[in-house]
Order: C-alpha cells, then sequence, then structure tokens
C-alpha cells in the first residue's frame, strides 16, 4: 500500500489524541521518568482543535495504520523597528 498524506479532520481528533498519548507514553519512558511521563501524557499530549481548523495538521495512513504530525513552522522574519532603522 502507498502512504496515502491528507489533512487531519475534526472527525479524527480523539484517535490522534490517542496515538499521541500512547506515544508519548511509549516514547518518554526511555528518558523521563514515571512522573514526568504521566505528565507529558495529561498536559503535552492532546490535540490542539485550533491546528485542524486552520489546515496545518497532517495525517498519513499507510497499512492501515494513521500517523499524524503538524510540520515545524517557520520563524517570521523580525521586523524593522523605529529604533533598528
Amino acid at each position: 500500500m502507498v502512504p496515502e498524506l491528507g489533512l487531519a479532520t475534526l472527525d479524527e481528533t480523539e484517535r490522534i489524541e490517542e496515538l499521541m498519548k500512547a506515544s508519548t507514553r511509549d516514547l518518554f519512558l526511555q528518558f523521563y521518568n514515571d512522573v514526568q511521563t504521566a505528565s507529558s501524557i495529561r498536559f503535552i499530549a492532546s490535540v490542539d482543535r485550533m491546528l485542524i481548523e486552520d489546515g496545518t495538521y497532517f495525517v498519513i495512513e499507510a497499512d492501515g495504520a494513521r500517523e499524524s504530525w503538524r510540520p515545524a513552522r517557520r520563524r517570521p522574519e523580525p521586523r524593522a523597528t523605529e529604533s533598528s532603522r
């Protein structure tokens, strides 16, 4: 099966959040203690619905598995200010 890339939808929010929490649980334990991992699952591994709504959150499906991510945003160039002119 060829991987298919698409935009995440609000209907997928629950599934994406389940995946984020499972990934955090499995990966963080390699680097952090139980308390830090539990805190990360609770406070970090959650879907930002605004990213889905603004069309910047993607999912990819391959062999029946669906993964999600949001590409890193480029930092905006600093604007010239009165004091820098």
